[in-house]
């Protein structure tokens, strides 16, 4: 059987192939219509408390957590005024 023969053979049964497309397209809405929404999400902060301003690795100097970046972002993170934006 060629490709020529296939789509003959097709043709003369299209209205079977359409009838099983629409069959599986109507059962996949239902199913899809039926099935409760979920949403689920997740996420993950990762705090990295070296002074990422300095090349040695060192630990930040006495000027306090306010002046590096880590402690700044993790200031902002409980500051109500960022909870609310």
């Amino acid at each position: 059987m060629n490709l020529h023969q296939f789509l003959l053979a097709l043709r003369g049964r299209l209205w079977v192939f359409l009838s099983l497309l629409g069959a599986t397209v109507a059962a996949a809405v239902v199913v899809t219509l039926l099935m409760p929404k979920t949403y689920e999400a997740t996420a993950s902060i990762l705090l990295d408390n070296r002074d990422e301003q300095s090349l040695s690795g060192t630990q930040p100097s006495a000027r306090g957590p306010e002046a590096t970046f880590t402690g700044t972002r993790s200031t902002r993170f409980r500051s109500a005024s960022a909870a609310r934006a």
